[in-house]
């Protein structure tokens, strides 16, 4: 596939590696779809033609369901899928030093596993139905 026949999504688009890869992509890609859950951020986007913003929690199972739907029914669909949206969390899993409670915070790792696993089977599993159905 040629650049310039690709329709791009990119999770965690509005910040980071994602923002750098939505910005070297839309220099030549058909379309780029953004999703991010920072309406600020995406609000922050410089426009341009080929990019469309998307308001999205990817951890929420029927929000995803949703996005990707309508990038395809909408949108024309998508060819790429890059599920670039991660979190990055550093805490001991047992903390002598202090706090009142020294196990590591239960809903911190769930956040983690959400962001970077669940997330990633949800995009997945939604963009590969709708390329299936597509055909």
């Amino acid at each position: 596939m040629k650049i310039s026949e690709a329709k791009i999504i990119v999770t965690g688009g509005a910040r980071g590696i994602g923002n750098f890869l939505v910005s070297e992509f839309a220099k030549e890609a058909k379309k780029i779809f953004v999703i991010d859950n920072n309406q600020i951020l995406l609000e922050q986007l410089p426009p341009k033609d080929n990019v469309k913003i998307f308001l999205c929690d990817i951890t929420n199972a029927e929000a995803v369901s949703k996005t990707i739907k309508l990038i395809f029914e909408e949108e024309g669909g998508a060819n790429v899928c890059i599920n670039n949206a991660g979190i990055i969390h550093s805490e001991p899993l047992l903390n002598l030093m202090s706090r009142p409670d020294k196990k590591h915070s239960l809903s911190n790792w769930h956040k983690v596993i959400d962001v970077n696993l669940n997330s990633v089977f949800y995009m997945s599993s939604n963009f590969s139905e709708q390329l299936v159905s597509k055909k």
